[in-house]
């Protein structure tokens, strides 16, 4: 085996340690305790729960509480997008899901970067950073007036990669494996992005960054460029063709032509103007109209409650509501009753006779009320409203009705000169050309009719030229990459070997070879080979050789999810030998058979404890579904056959040990402890404890 590579620079992986979360709904707590509030050990943890109850939820404010409202720029491959982060569009993505928005509720995280252990406390609401305490106070520490930017500054730092993106990228590809992952292995740019940050020395990857980006955008506004240049061409070569045709003694007829659309142009955009104009003046009329309806509206429908009030003593407001609607004619908000004969016969009657206007009792059979004179001393202010109402909305009626129509000679006339316009412009182009034709002193040549295409066609070259000197200084730093990655291909390989065995039944393997790509879309004479890591695996026609698989669309979805993380787990062992790593992922039981259930879960259980020369923190979620998942991750499922084969395993030398009855408990963190009790909770929670006691080995009955 090849000696690991000298250059591989010291990375520190962030190492989970607790997480709280208070006021969050979704967590409330139990038995007395507000919230949730757990501690993750060094070695394997388990977040065990059922459909609903939040394990997705809480995988994510884990990367979010480290990443806040930053991530890669969208798109499912890495590619040809910029080397910078973008704000998510969603930063209430924990509030959405809880009645009360999240309002008060915050998350507490600590995390060790090397030998700093850092605490920070963000809101759920929008991801906002509230506090952060970083012990010992690192030399990198600046103190700056937001403190999101001093997170975003000193953490990368103290991690050891050149900014927030590389530490953005970290987590996304390495740390993390949740649902919105990426792919790494099929992503060619990523794998490059992932081992420069790995294995290269800071002050390149941030000259690396630069120069990617700069090629990416001159290659971006060459492609702009010259997309308007084809188009002017196109237009020019069009108009000179018809400009040829043009005889001299029909120049002058094109001539007046041009000047009648033009004249006709001008007079229509005066047209369009003023009816513009026209229109937006009757709109203002009328909101001001239905303005002056709606306090109308409301100065009788106050009368009309005051009246009722005066009569009706004892009713409340909702009935006051109810009848003044009645009276006002707008309807009866109890049956939705709109006829209007049937709301002025009801109107009438309470107004003339004081009959109640819903059982139509007369004052004789209706409880006591003041003796109040309501209609004779309002009547006239009534009928001034009940005027204003009919008044104003003859207005509304006719000023809509004009609206319209003046909104439709508007846009009749603003088709009518678009359309003229185009023909003018068309003529114009025309004209100009066939004069340069006919003039004896031009060439007549189409390079130099239009200024604009020529600058066009040096804009598209000095874009094209400031690509291609981005690089030719790029091109010795990816050869120096591939060297660096050529010296630990074999170990990252073996290793890959040793993981996937856990989880896939057929031969899956790496090959590793430098191939050309090209930086954005245009095409370059400098050639860039970078160091890349392809699939070869077997199948049912492919018994003898793996046959390789260069797409995600070449294997199932299952099998592209085990060499995703077998893939990942290969470069987190590969990067960090002499350091701890941590790994957060929703575990892939669903995709596993009955087999290899206990195989992958041991895999995974003993690369939290040996696969680097300090334990690493896995923390996993797991269903209550009644299979082997959770034992095997805990160390307690394992065959004879994996653990011989463990013990022998370069990638996994330490042996196995079964993990002790009463620390079985402290790596569970049980979310049927804390979570909103759903349906299936409140109903089965009984037998959800017993699965989860069985299912971690326990004799002793401990009640959830």
């Amino acid at each position: 085996m090849q000696q690991s590579v000298t250059h591989r620079k010291t990375v520190r992986f962030p190492i989970i340690e607790h997480i709280r979360v208070d006021g969050y709904l979704l967590y409330p707590g139990k038995d007395g305790s507000l919230g949730l509030n757990h501690p993750f050990l060094p070695g394997m943890n388990v977040i065990v729960g059922i459909n609903g109850v939040g394990k997705t939820t809480l995988l994510n404010i884990l990367f979010r509480m480290l990443a806040g409202d930053k991530d890669l720029r969208d798109g499912d491959e890495l590619g040809d997008s910029k080397r910078s982060l973008a704000t998510i569009p969603d930063t209430n993505l924990f509030a959405r899901i809880v009645p009360d928005r999240a309002r008060d509720a915050t998350a507490s995280l600590k995390f060790r970067l090397g030998e700093h252990s850092i605490e920070i406390k963000r809101s759920l609401r929008n991801l906002e950073l509230l506090e952060m305490k970083i012990d010992p106070p690192s030399s990198h520490e600046i103190k700056l007036d937001d403190i999101e930017d001093m997170y975003k500054m000193v953490v990368p730092r103290i991690s050891g990669v050149d900014d927030f993106y590389d530490f953005i990228l970290i987590l996304r590809y390495l740390v993390f494996f949740l649902e919105d992952r990426r792919t790494l292995i099929w992503d060619k740019s990523a794998q490059t992005e992932i081992f420069r940050i790995l294995f290269f020395p800071n002050t390149t990857n941030d000259n690396y960054k630069s120069l990617i980006n700069e090629a990416l955008s001159a290659d971006s506004y060459a492609r702009n460029a010259q997309s308007v240049l084809t188009k002017e061409k196109t237009r020019y070569e069009k108009t000179a063709k018809e400009a040829a045709k043009i005889k001299p003694d029909e120049f002058n007829l094109l001539e007046i032509a041009v000047s009648q659309l033009r004249e006709s142009l001008e007079s229509l955009r005066k047209k369009t103007a003023n009816l513009d104009e026209k229109r937006r003046s009757i709109r203002r009329t009328l909101e001001q109209v239905r303005s002056d309806m709606e306090k109308n509206a409301q100065s009788e429908r106050s009368l009309r409650e005051q009246m009722l009030a005066s009569i009706f003593p004892k009713l409340d407001d909702f009935s006051v509501f109810a009848i003044s609607n009645l009276q006002s004619e707008r309807g009866c908000i109890i049956c939705g009753n709109q006829d209007s004969e049937l709301l002025q016969e009801a109107h009438k009657r309470f107004e003339n006779t004081l009959e109640c206007p819903l059982c139509s009792a007369d004052l004789a059979h209706q409880e006591s009320h003041n003796e109040v004179d309501v209609t004779e001393s309002n009547k006239l202010l009534l009928e001034h409203y009940a005027g204003e109402r009919l008044k104003l909305a003859h207005s509304e009626k006719s000023l809509a009705a004009e609206l319209v129509q003046v909104q439709a000679e508007y846009l009749e006339a603003e088709t009518k000169r678009w359309h003229i316009e185009s023909e003018f412009n068309a003529d114009s182009e025309k004209l100009k050309i066939a004069k340069l034709s006919l003039d004896k002193n031009s060439s007549g040549q189409l390079g130099g009719i239009s200024d604009r295409i020529k600058s066009l066609e040096e804009t598209v070259d000095q874009y094209r030229y400031d690509k291609n000197e981005a690089l030719v200084k790029l091109k010795s730093f990816v050869d120096a990459l591939s060297a660096n990655v050529a010296t630990f291909q074999e170990e990252l390989c073996n290793k890959f070997s040793t993981f996937i065995s856990a989880f896939l039944a057929e031969d899956c393997d790496l090959t590793h070879r430098n191939e050309p790509r090209k930086i954005g879309q245009l095409s370059s004479p400098v050639e860039l080979l970078f160091p890349e890591f392809h699939v070869n695996m077997t199948s049912g026609v492919f018994r003898q050789s793996g046959s390789p698989r260069e797409s995600i669309d070449s294997v199932s979805e299952s099998q592209m999810e085990f060499i995703e993380l077998a893939f990942r787990m290969s470069i987190l062992a590969t990067s960090a030998a002499d350091d701890a790593v941590s790994l957060i992922m929703e575990t892939p039981e669903a995709s596993l058979d009955a087999v290899f259930i206990p195989r992958a879960g041991d895999l995974l259980n003993r690369f939290g404890q040996s696969a680097t020369q300090r334990p690493s923190t896995l923390i996993t979620s797991s269903n209550l579904n009644g299979s082997e998942m959770i034992s095997a991750l805990l160390g307690l499922a394992a065959s004879p056959e994996q653990t011989d084969r463990a013990q022998t395993n370069s990638a996994l030398s330490h042996s196995p040990q079964i993990m002790p009855v009463a620390e079985r408990r402290s790596r569970i963190l049980n979310l049927l402890e804390y979570a909103a009790e759903n349906a299936a909770l409140q109903k089965f929670a009984p037998e959800y404890n017993e699965r989860l006691k069985e299912a971690i080995g326990e004799t002793d009955s401990v009640s959830i």
